[in-house]
């Protein structure tokens, strides 16, 4: 982009020269009447280069301004992104309730306060995930984007099966007669895969994240 405009600058000054050469004046154009009139000159050329140089450094700060926006979005979000092992854990916790449930069926609020801590935590990151998320979505690339969103929804979707899974699965056996000994194996395996799909979304996440952290660490 940068070739492109200096290419363009230089064929325009050339243009520039090449009409100013065809064109005819008197003998005296070019001599100055008086010295008040020298300085007229000397004052417009002054202030032609000074507006130059003013439009050239508010180029350069705008450039700089808006890399730093978007590294402090990108480090938000890397910073939001190491909080993701709290959802793979209030899932995790929340399996490991399953067998408990049937037992503690008549005691009131037993599964939300169990879990309140890891709910809390995962309350917060995804809170935060969600935020820093909306701000940077602004500040990439429609590649980028596209790839993070991908990553980013994964994760978030994984954490939500889990969630709604531990969820539906306590309040089952939380509700028959007799204890479900003989379902616990079954809650155990689907414990096991939604624990590994959650682990390699958040994987998958943070990974992406420390791409774009290391790639707009570097000054522009």
């Amino acid at each position: 982009m940068k070739d492109k405009v200096v290419w363009s600058c230089c064929a325009l000054l050339f243009g520039a020269g090449v009409i100013w050469g065809k064109l005819s004046g008197p003998a005296d154009f070019f001599k100055v009447a008086d010295i008040h009139d020298l300085f007229e000159i000397f004052g417009a050329a002054a202030t032609v280069i000074a507006a130059s140089v003013a439009v050239s450094a508010l180029s350069g700060w705008k450039g700089q301004f808006a890399h730093a926006e978007k590294y402090r979005s990108i480090r938000d979000f890397h910073g939001a992104c190491q909080g993701c092992w709290n959802g793979y854990w209030y899932v995790s916790n929340g399996f490991s309730l399953i067998e408990d449930a049937w037992k503690n069926r008549n005691t009131d609020d037993w599964f939300y306060s169990e879990t309140e801590m890891y709910r809390n935590a995962l309350n917060e990151n995804r809170s935060s995930l969600e935020r820093t998320f909306l701000v940077l979505k602004h500040h990439l690339d429609q590649d980028e984007l596209e790839l993070l969103s991908k990553k980013y929804w994964e994760y978030m979707n994984q954490v939500s099966y889990g969630s709604s899974e531990v969820i539906a699965y306590t309040t089952h056996c939380s509700m028959l007669i007799d204890e479900p000994k003989d379902e616990y194996i079954g809650y155990f395996l689907k414990r096991r895969e939604r624990l590994d799909l959650i682990d390699d979304a958040r994987s998958q996440l943070c990974d992406m994240a420390d791409v774009l952290f290391g790639k707009y660490a570097q000054p522009e």
